[in-house]
């Protein structure tokens, strides 16, 4: 069971992950990459999975990425990032980007019955710019188990300090317990401090922590966390690695 939590405002989106990936109830990696990011012309997303970690034999961060730029045949490992950042195909619009989730999980649902049978959330969360101001966005594209369907998520907004933002946890498994801890962590932080994401990301790394010593068979103790900051042109990844060392990179 992965763990994914998200904030996003007007200034800033964090979104954080666990990494652990377990095969029946074993662990089977810990290490594992469970969040893409995807810049169009009218959003930065982070885009991440809980559920299903392999579609057709193919790890399912990297289904999702081949999925949105219209590459499921022939997606090799080395041409993620090119094929996200200049890739002609790639989208170019939020919209674009769920259309193409949505087509290619359809698609997938006709033909494979493991996904037939196997829960799958995919979550979008990030800054979207309309008519030139930053919003912030979140969706969930669910397919719950032994459902051909698929159902849409969308996170409510908040209201704070004259902004919006939207924060959530992903599933219902331990969330209202989570939530209540996050929630009071995150409460006396302003959104418009400039050192909010920096917060946020500790505030969630931290909690990754906590929470996978508590469940070890759902959590995995490492987390990736990314962080996105339009006005500044800036988007981060942060890897919480095991002992608490951080590995930042741009």
């Amino acid at each position: 069971m992965t763990i994914i939590i998200g904030y996003s405002s007007h200034r800033f989106s964090v979104v954080a992950s666990d990494r652990l990936v377990s095969a029946g109830s074993k662990p089977h990696d810990f290490q594992s990459n469970k969040s893409i990011v995807v810049l169009c012309d009218d959003a930065i997303l982070t885009i991440c999975y809980t559920g299903l970690a392999y579609i057709e034999n193919t790890p399912t961060d990297q289904w999702i990425a081949a999925a949105i730029t219209n590459r499921l045949q022939g997606f090799s490992n080395d041409e993620i990032l090119s094929a996200m950042s200049s890739n002609p195909r790639g989208p170019t619009s939020l919209n674009q980007v769920i259309r193409r989730l949505v087509v290619a999980i359809t698609a997938e649902l006709s033909r494979n019955r493991t996904l037939s049978r196997q829960h799958l959330e995919i979550w979008i969360m990030g800054c979207q710019q309309i008519r030139h101001i930053i919003n912030p966005f979140a969706l969930c594209v669910k397919k719950l188990s032994g459902s051909r369907s698929i159902k849409f998520l969308k996170i409510r907004k908040r209201n704070r300090n004259y902004m919006q933002f939207i924060w959530f946890i992903s599933g219902n498994w331990a969330a209202s317990e989570i939530e209540s801890d996050i929630f009071n962590r995150l409460s006396p932080i302003d959104p418009f401090d400039g050192g909010s994401p920096e917060r946020i990301s500790h505030i969630f790394s931290d909690s990754i922590v906590q929470y996978s010593r508590k469940y070890p068979a759902l959590i995995g103790k490492n987390a990736l966390v990314t962080i996105h900051e339009p006005f500044e042109h800036k988007s981060r990844f942060v890897f919480n690695l095991v002992e608490g060392s951080i590995r930042t990179g741009v």
